[in-house]
């Protein structure tokens, strides 16, 4: 990269939810796919769970997408947060978001 112009840009995005609903770990993986496949075919990005994952009550969802331009990553956390926003069954407990 000598003329100093980028190749594409790495984003990721964080969330932490809660299930207040969720009587089980079985019901929250339900709602938890349910979510994953949305994200996923909305937004093209990969979704991974991680951290503690059999916890029912809570999960950290990790989001990642490649794209030309800063602005496309920018578009596509506004549009994975108003996914989760609009859930019922869930709290985004906390959310982030970054790149390079």
């Amino acid at each position: 990269m000598a003329n100093n112009q980028r190749d594409g840009f790495l984003g990721w995005s964080r969330f932490e939810l809660h299930f207040p609903f969720a009587h089980s770990l079985k019901e929250k993986r339900s709602i938890l796919h349910s979510v994953k496949d949305k994200l996923k075919s909305r937004t093209g990005a990969s979704i991974a769970e991680v951290g503690e994952t059999e916890h029912w009550q809570t999960a950290t969802l990790v989001c990642a997408i490649v794209a030309n331009d800063s602005a496309r990553i920018e578009e596509v956390w506004r549009e994975q947060l108003a996914i989760l926003q609009s859930q019922n069954d869930l709290q985004i407990v906390a959310a982030d978001k970054q790149w390079r």
